[in-house]
């Protein structure tokens, strides 16, 4: 399952080349979210997959407004 958070984390960020990671917030995950949310071939577990993935990434590089939950172990905020 790994594999796949690296593959989905890469996926974002070819997606928003040319911006620095540091550089994004809600709104680029949001947008970015609903894009995949809209293609027919994303099954609901693949989706859920990649908010696991974004999170982890943004955990990863510590940016504040992602946040750990007691409840669910990550979220954003």
């Amino acid at each position: 399952m790994a594999r796949w958070y690296v593959i989905r984390a890469g996926q974002y960020i070819q997606a928003h080349h040319g911006k620095k990671l540091a550089e994004h917030d809600g709104d680029d995950i949001t947008n970015y979210l609903k894009e995949i949310e809209g293609l027919d071939r994303i099954q609901d577990w693949q989706f859920r997959q990649i908010v696991d993935a974004l999170q982890q990434l943004f955990l990863l590089i510590e940016e504040p407004w992602a946040v750990k939950s007691p409840k669910r172990g990550r979220v954003f905020a």
